[in-house]
């Protein structure tokens, strides 16, 4: 049985537009995880400076707080890919997305935090 050519054409928009719905939702997905995300880290970081919490003990508040961003990101993705992997639960990508998030944060704090920029 073959099929026409408006057949395979129709199907093929179809994978088409479902893919652009993927890739859309998880632009979406991505661009409202990460702004609802950050707002964590930047609420701990200006409240523990406030505090006059520094050095290392600063770090790690924001590195915490960088894993919240991780969490709330992880599971704005998580919400697209579960209809693309039906079997994975939401603790297999936000888990991991929050650990992911934190080494990022270490990276990233590592800087200054350990650097002495006026000395350099």
């Amino acid at each position: 049985m073959s099929r026409s050519a408006a057949q395979i054409n129709s199907s093929g928009d179809s994978l088409h537009h479902r893919r652009w719905a993927l890739w859309w939702r998880w632009v979406v997905a991505m661009t409202l995880g990460e702004l609802i995300g950050f707002i964590v880290p930047s609420i701990v970081g200006g409240v523990a400076a406030g505090l006059k919490i520094e050095g290392v003990a600063f770090m790690i508040c924001v590195v915490i707080a960088g894993m919240g961003e991780g969490a709330v990101l992880g599971f704005a993705q998580w919400l697209v890919l579960r209809f693309v992997i039906t079997t994975m639960l939401w603790r297999e990508w936000v888990l991991p997305t929050v650990f992911a998030a934190g080494l990022a944060w270490v990276i990233g704090m590592m800087p200054g935090t350990f650097v002495d920029f006026e000395k350099t």
